[in-house]
């Protein structure tokens, strides 16, 4: 089932957008949201000269005949501004009439127009009709407003107390902005849901209406900063814009308007952030050109036009993605990567790069070790990784130094640092800003803001999954593409071992038997905690099949978070076998405070083995 979520006040959008929002400005966009009549007690609607303005009414036959109305129209006044009160205007306002049939018993909502000639108040009175052309008919309009209850007398008082409605009235000015906008190549519902992670190019086209109004600059903010960013062209002009009050939900700003048939095309990016059924936003202020003054038309309501725009977006699973650190045994200096996907849609999608993008570091795609190229597991750019629906692919991949960046390239031939992406401002990468802020803000503004994401940064990474589908439909073959973002990684070892250590058992993988030398063997200890000092003593246990050279037992050893210390041991074979090196034990006599440490001394240290083994193959001397 897809999730439904709460859409973002239109007033809240405004407020992105105009600095300081206005009173009637912020009425306006209440109004948009149907929070209650009590706006109307204010507020006076603006239009443009020459625009229509349509009055709707409900218009019911109770009769079981058919009605014929003829000349439906409105009736009533422009008042013009106090200083052309004396111009000769003989038709201020035009009412055009509509001729309307109902049938026995039906309900129609008619649309009535309006049309202001002049600047001044238009206030609409009544509506009239011929009944069967013949009977002249009036009816006033008049909407009582909300009944008053702040004192005790209007309390008290029988009949009621109410304010004026001022739905009926409305502000005309010529230089209010008249602007139309749509959206375009917007995903559909239904078969055409859109994937988790899944990128889509659409479009805002916004176009001057038949009565030209003069915006000058337009300016658009969205709801949904994870889903939708500006693209295309725009990117330099934006880039700053689109972190503005930490939100980022301002995509354009001061873009010039449309001249005359002339449509302004605001390019954006979409990507389906998360799944459920979302309702994306868009608020568009549409601001007339500044001439200067105090009274200057584009600082007031009356320079300013809203256009308000609400799209339906349903978003299915694509890829399920959990990763984990598992440390190198084998290799100093490298950590592996574990990823585990699964494929919860109904299509096939091929898994075609992994990076990392961790915040405050560049993206680096991440490589398979070549031990592991004939496995399954691992993941190469080379080729992408097709999985079916239902079906799971697990991947291993390397991340080479200790704790430190990722480093790699996306093929075995690639030159060092050929993989690396600039971290430059592109829409896809403030997608991917928005994205980590939607889920990691609210959590790091309770637990301490910009300190706490400091240290979530140094105790974990980001991965993201780059995903393509290709898929046949009537008339062709359509391709699309995704990203799935994996946040918060963290590099220590995940479980709750005794301590925070990992142990590499460096050594060849074949030796020869005696009188062969002996085989040097490296034991690389690493502390993985990022809280504090380790310190410790390791004893490289008495074998019965292969003899220890050397000091067996080392001293105590006191490391510093993410620092490394590496013990050198001989190892005898006397006969030719298979042998576990893996014979060394680990005293941990400190180890970091904090909540559920175990307490450790040199009186009761905490004894533990790795529990992995790490095999040698040993020949008869002269033998292959």
């Amino acid at each position: 089932a897809l999730l439904a979520d709460t859409p973002v006040a239109w007033e809240q959008l405004g407020e992105k957008l105009a600095v300081p929002l206005g009173a009637e400005d912020r009425l306006e966009l209440q109004l948009r949201d149907g929070r209650g009549e009590w706006v109307f007690d204010s507020l006076q609607r603006v239009t443009k000269v020459g625009a229509q303005v349509f009055v709707e009414l409900e218009l019911a036959n109770p009769m079981r005949v058919m009605l014929e109305l003829n000349s439906v129209v409105l009736s009533g006044e422009l008042v013009p501004p106090p200083d052309t009160e004396g111009d000769a205007q003989p038709s201020r306002v035009d009412f055009p009439a509509l001729d309307v049939v109902l049938g026995p018993s039906e309900t129609r909502c008619l649309r009535l127009p309006v049309i202001p000639r002049r600047e001044g108040l238009l206030r609409i009175s009544g509506v009239s009709w011929r009944f069967q052309g013949q009977v002249l008919c009036r009816r006033p309009l008049f909407v009582r407003g909300r009944r008053l209850r702040a004192t005790l007398e209007q309390r008290a008082s029988a009949s009621g107390v109410y304010s004026t409605d001022k739905r009926l009235e409305l502000r005309v000015h010529s230089s209010t902005p008249n602007v139309r906008a749509r959206l375009e190549d917007w995903p559909a519902t239904g078969h055409g849901a859109m994937l988790l992670g899944e990128f889509r190019s659409c479009c805002l086209v916004v176009s001057a209406s038949e009565v030209s109004g003069a915006a000058s600059r337009l300016s658009l903010a969205c709801s949904k900063p994870a889903f939708v960013v500006a693209a295309g062209g725009v990117e330099a002009v934006v880039a700053s814009t689109a972190r503005e009050r930490g939100a980022g939900e301002v995509l354009f700003r001061n873009v010039p308007g449309p001249q005359g048939e002339a449509e302004v095309r605001l390019p954006l990016l979409l990507r389906a952030d998360a799944v459920g059924s979302h309702a994306v936003r868009f608020c568009l202020l549409a601001e007339a050109e500044d001439r200067g003054g105090v009274n200057s038309s584009s600082s007031s309501s009356a320079g300013r036009q809203w256009v308000t725009l609400e799209a339906r977006l349903h978003v299915s699973a694509s890829l399920s993605c959990t990763a984990r650190r598992s440390p190198s045994h084998r290799e100093a200096g490298l950590t592996m990567v574990a990823l585990y996907l699964e494929n919860k849609s109904e299509r096939v999608l091929n898994v075609t790069g992994i990076r990392s993008c961790s915040e405050g570091s560049k993206e680096v795609p991440l490589r398979v070790p070549k031990a592991l190229d004939s496995v399954q597991l691992a993941a190469s750019s080379e080729a992408p990784h097709s999985v079916e629906p239902g079906r799971q692919l697990h991947l291993l991949l390397t991340m080479p130094g200790d704790g430190g960046e990722f480093s790699g390239t996306r093929g075995a031939e690639s030159e060092p640092g050929s993989g690396i992406v600039d971290l430059a401002v592109t829409a896809q990468r403030r997608l991917l800003m928005a994205s980590r802020q939607g889920r990691l803000g609210q959590k790091e503004s309770r637990s301490g803001g910009a300190e706490e994401r400091r240290r979530n940064a140094e105790r974990s990474f980001d991965l993201c999954v780059e995903w393509a589908e290709v898929r046949n439909e009537e008339g062709g073959s359509r391709s699309s593409s995704g990203e799935i973002y994996v946040f918060q990684v963290p590099r220590e070892r995940g479980g709750a071992p005794p301590c925070p250590l990992e142990l590499r058992l460096l050594a060849p993988d074949t030796a020869a038997a005696l009188p062969a030398p002996p085989v040097p063997v490296t034991l690389s200890v690493q502390n993985v905690s990022a809280t504090g000092d380790v310190s410790f003593y390791v004893v490289a246990d008495a074998a019965q099949d292969f003899l220890w050279l050397g000091c067996e037992r080392s001293g105590t050893i006191r490391l510093k978070p993410q620092a490394s210390y590496k013990f050198h041991l001989q190892a005898c074979f006397p006969t030719p076998g298979v042998f576990n090196l893996n014979r060394v034990r680990f005293f941990v006599v400190g180890v970091p405070p904090g909540p559920g440490a175990v307490p450790a001394s040199h009186q009761a240290p905490l004894s533990f083995a790795f529990p992995f083994e790490r095999l040698i193959h040993v020949h008869a001397e002269g033998e292959a």
